[in-house]
Parts: C-alpha cells; structure tokens; sequence
C-alpha cells in the first residue's frame, strides 16, 4: 500500500502548525513590544549623543571575518556612540577585542529567542529602548531571527545587503526588505566572506577600504615550552564533525613522527568524545615524555586564541576554531565537507598563506593540493 499520501498529509499538518504558531508568536509581540515615540517628550534619547546600531547574530567564523571592519565605522564616525548587537557565543571574545571601536554590547542567545517567547519579548523591548541614527545589518544571509530584530529596532536609516535566499523563502525575503531604508546590491557570484563584508562597508562608507584580516592578540608566546598541535573535534553540527577515529590517526603519525605533544579542544558537547579519543591517543603512543592533554569544555574563546596563538599546528572541523587559526597565521588544518565553499574555505592566499583544506575526494580531484601538502610539511 502506498504510504505517500499519508506521509504528504502528515507534511502538511506539520507545516500548518508551523505557519500558525509563527503568527501568533508575531501578533504576542506586536502587542507586547513597543510602539516608536514620536514627540521629543516620548523620545527620551532625543537629546543624546548620536548613535549607530550594528547587526552580527550569526557564528564565530561569520564574526571574524566582519569584525575589522568595525574599525572603519568608528573612524568614519567618530562622535556617534556605537552599540554592537551581536551572539552571545563570542560575547568575551568581542568585547575584548572591540573595547576600542565599540561604546555599548547587546548579546543575543540565539536558542533562547527562538525557543522562549518571553526571553524574545523582553529583549525586543530592550532594544528599543533607544532610538538610533543609523541600524546596520551587514549580513548576506538573513534570517528570521535577524529580519525580527531589524524590525522591532527604532532607527531613523536602516539599511542592508540585498544579500541572498539561503536563510529565508523568497515571499519572506521580499516581505523583510521592506523593513529597510536602503538595500545595498551584493554580488550574485561566489564570494569569499571578508571580501563580501568589504564591499558592502565600502557601500556604506562611499570609499575604496584597504581593511586587513587580522588579531590583535596581548598574549605572549609562553603557554608552553614543548611543542604541541591543537585538535579541535567540535563542530555547531554532527555531519561537520570528523570521527574520532581519524584525529585518533593523526596524533598518533604526530607524535611518532614530530614527537608532538597534543591538546585536544572542543565544545562541551564534545566531553565525552575527547575522553574517548584521549584515552585512545594515550594507549598507542610509547613515548612516555610525550603529553596529551584533554581541554574540552574547559576553554573560553579567550583561553582558545591563547592556545592557537602558541600551537605549532591546528587540525581543526570547519568551524570558528579553524578562523583563529588561519587568520593568526598558524599552520591550519581544515577538516570540511564543502558546506559554503569559496565563501568560507578555503582561504585566499593574500589572507591566509597557512590555511590547509581538506575536502571530501570528490571535491579534492579537482583541487591541487600536492604542493600545498609539501609546503605545510616543511612548515611542520
């Protein structure tokens, strides 16, 4: 008997419950959040220092190649108070390093918002809580989270990149443009990330931007005085996560071969795997001067870039630990199944000279990588 009918009517009952708990989620905050002041006497922030709002709810890597950038804001406008509203997730990370370009933070938990009415609600009402020059959402692919922010946001300008479809249906996507003052055109080409961030700052700003890739980091090369590789085995989903079994491989052709010490890095997710895989590592090596040791869920993204920034090598999944190391310049091995490639990975060379991918052998044929492979030997 044919099931597909079944399966379809199911589908659709799913998708139906979707659509109506999307709207009623919309309505509950319609009512409940804010309405924009429109008199000097309900605007208490009429007097205030001019003021910009910059949009960054996405990943740790999508950060890292937007965040110099930052940098130009500031110096393009120099007497606004900025506020950064950006993801929890690199909330130390950020604030560390944007003490300089940034005046005020606004972290957002993405899981929270999504998940919890009344967390989103609160925090809608908290950002209009003021009410800006100028809101900035620099990201090519918005979301429904972002497209919400954008639209409960008091700001006199908004503007945003035409950006693409990847995040949203198009019905959606067309619905969220109207929340804008401008959309700024994007390429429809492949494009990597920095350089998509360059052209939309460079829109915005109305100049050519000679922005650099970098970190500046005040640590010092200390952490450790014998030499050790850093094996992330996290990943923000299972499919970008490589088994166990091949770091496993790897450290142990490590420490036979360059009598390399190990760290292992990741998630908290990732606890138990990393007792597995440390157990393992130990159990094979007969070096006894040889160290492995576990670090996962343990670190902050502060204590991480300490701990790229002194590794002799990283052997990392696609992920945010894979951007410290490939924009510090530390020879960086890339584990990735080709999820956005050429906007992610790999690294152009005049960004990154030791960003090393490794892809699945249907995408590495048609790469040449040998002499990449040479050049990250004599490195090691």
């Amino acid at each position: 008997m044919d099931n597909a009918p079944q399966v379809r009517y199911k589908t659709t009952i799913k998708q139906q419950w979707r659509r109506l708990r999307a709207n009623i989620r919309n309505l509950f905050f319609l009512l409940c959040t804010r309405s924009k002041p429109h008199s000097k006497k309900q605007n208490n922030d009429t007097n205030k220092q001019d003021s910009i709002l910059i949009l960054r709810t996405d990943g740790i890597g999508d950060y890292l190649l937007f965040r110099n950038f930052l940098h130009e804001i500031k110096t393009a406008y120099p007497t606004h108070s900025i506020t950064l509203l950006g993801n929890i997730a690199w909330q130390a990370l950020s604030e560390t390093l944007e003490s300089e370009s940034i005046n005020n933070f606004i972290w957002l938990d993405r899981n929270r918002f999504h998940k919890n009415p009344f967390y989103a609600l609160f925090f809608l009402r908290k950002i209009q809580s003021h009410i800006y020059n100028l809101f900035i959402n620099p990201l090519q692919s918005r979301d429904a989270i972002s497209e919400t922010l954008a639209k409960h946001v008091f700001a006199t300008y908004k503007c945003a990149s035409e950006g693409d479809c990847v995040n949203l249906p198009v019905p959606k996507k067309q619905e969220a443009d109207l929340i804008y003052t401008q959309l700024f055109p994007s390429k429809q080409s492949v494009v990597f990330e920095f350089y998509r961030n360059q052209d939309f700052f460079e829109t915005l700003l109305g100049k050519k931007l000679f922005t650099k890739l970098y970190i500046e980091s005040n640590q010092q090369r200390s952490l450790a005085k014998n030499k050790y590789t850093v094996l992330f085995i996290g990943a923000n989903a299972a499919y970008r996560k490589w088994h166990i079994k091949n770091f496993k491989k790897v450290a142990d052709y490590l420490i036979a071969t360059y009598k390399m010490n190990i760290l292992i890095c990741g998630g908290k997710e990732d606890i138990e795997n990393s007792k597995v895989l440390q157990q393992m590592i130990e159990i094979s090596t007969n070096n006894t001067a040889i160290k492995v040791k576990n670090l996962v869920g343990q670190t902050t993204l502060i204590n991480l870039l300490e701990i790229i920034q002194n590794a002799k090598l990283l052997i990392s999944n696609e992920t945010g630990c894979a951007h410290l190391g490939a924009i510090m310049q530390i020879p960086t091995i890339v584990i990735s199944n080709g999820n956005h490639l050429g906007r992610f990975t790999p690294y152009p060379k005049n960004l990154s000279s030791n960003y090393y991918p490794v892809y699945h052998p249907s995408i590495m044929s048609h790469l040449e990588n040998n002499k990449i492979y040479q050049e990250l030997c004599k490195k090691i």
